[in-house]
């Protein structure tokens, strides 16, 4: 955004602007750069909200989709709405249809505490240029449940002391499809690896090491073993390798996971109680960083599930039945001649110039008694290969 506030023929150094009024005027939620603090705020537009009765599928999704906030840190309250759009949903309401009472009461609530969240401040500065700086680093912490996937990306600079600061963070709502949980888990490591290369890319740091920690053993094992996996598991794992290194998948506690409330979600209440954008995990201030350990084993039945289904083919050659001799003959002479008779037939047919008129010779017998054991053969034991 920086970059795009150089860009605008209102910046101007020497006077504090209001960066609000290029961008974000009609946004309910937004990003707000506070120049004498140098800290973002969550600037409320409770203009745009109280213009508005929240009534129907249309007007809440127009409220849903004006909240701006591209690092993520009023996640786990914006997450709300879209939840609600997904409940609506289900329920198969047309767009101007009037919510049910237990819909509306969540919205009401939704609404009443968004003031609540202009009392979030996070200093802007990260200090990556200064000196002394020993090793920089991030921590990825990807999680699911039923309801969403998310990820949060933490920064991690050593100087003298170890400087731990949440950087970005994303949550998604998980497709009204029923998808199991390591599925949605599996969601989650992919929207992390992209988060992380977002995050790289965005603050230049070209060697920067990154480290991927989730709770789901499944999704792990999908990740670092090189099986022959079904095509979803086998698209997302593929676009997890291209762009982290697998050695650097690591397991955490589920109660140790960062990214655990993005995928349930709370008010803005509880969001400014816990103080979740200032939390850390304790354990990255440690030097060195001593990541949680669990004595959990992925669960073999559930990952094999997701191997790619191999159709095995068997053909059979259909030999038809040669028994029809029986109908005519009784005597198995009479069968061996009879086959010698045809055999004769089919080369004088060939045969145009000579024709073979003689009798049939005991030679003749032998050679067409072979043929018919063969039919038989072919007629009785034709699934014995």
């Amino acid at each position: 955004m920086g970059k795009t506030y150089r860009n605008k023929t209102k910046f101007d150094n020497n006077h504090f602007m209001n960066v609000t009024s290029m961008f974000v005027n009609d946004m309910c939620i937004s990003d707000l750069r506070n120049l004498k603090d140098d800290c973002l705020s969550c600037k409320i537009n409770c203009q745009k909200i109280e213009g508005k009765a929240i009534t129907t599928k249309r007007s809440l999704l127009s409220i849903a989709n004006h909240i701006f906030d591209p690092i993520g840190f009023t996640a786990p309250v914006t997450l709300k709405p879209k939840l609600i759009l997904q409940e609506i949903w289900k329920l198969k309401l047309k767009w101007d249809e009037n919510l049910p009472e237990n819909i509306l009461n969540q919205v009401k609530q939704w609404l009443e505490q968004l003031p609540i969240l202009a009392g979030i401040k996070i200093p802007r500065c990260l200090n990556l240029s200064s000196n002394g700086i020993k090793q920089i680093a991030l921590h990825v912490f990807c999680d699911a449940s039923k309801k969403a996937y998310a990820a949060c990306v933490f920064l991690r600079v050593e100087y003298e002391e170890v400087f731990v600061k949440l950087i970005q963070e994303k949550a998604r709502v998980a497709p009204l499809k029923d998808i199991s949980i390591p599925r949605l888990e599996l969601l989650s490591c992919t929207l992390g690896t992209r988060l992380a290369a977002s995050v790289k890319n965005d603050l230049n740091l070209p060697d920067v090491r990154i480290y991927y920690l989730t709770d789901s053993m499944t999704a792990l094992a999908w990740i670092q073993r090189t099986r022959d996996w079904g095509v979803f598991v086998f698209n997302r794992v593929k676009e997890i390798r291209n762009l982290s290194d697998v050695s650097s998948w690591e397991h955490v506690p589920s109660e140790k996971n960062f990214a655990d409330i993005l995928t349930r979600g709370c008010s803005a209440q509880q969001l400014i109680y816990l103080r979740w954008w200032e939390g850390e995990p304790s354990w990255l201030s440690e030097n060195p960083v001593q990541c949680p350990r669990s004595k959990q084993v992925p669960d073999e039945k559930t990952m094999n599930l997701e191997l790619r289904k191999s159709v095995l083919v068997n053909t059979a050659k259909r030999i038809e039945e040669f028994n029809w001799h029986c109908k005519y003959f009784s005597s198995y002479l009479k069968v061996v001649r009879m086959i010698a008779w045809i055999f004769r037939f089919f080369k004088n047919a060939k045969r145009i110039d000579v024709c073979n008129t003689s009798e049939i010779n005991f030679l003749n017998l032998i050679m067409r008694k072979k043929i018919l054991i063969k039919l038989i053969q072919m007629e009785k034991f034709e699934g014995d290969g």
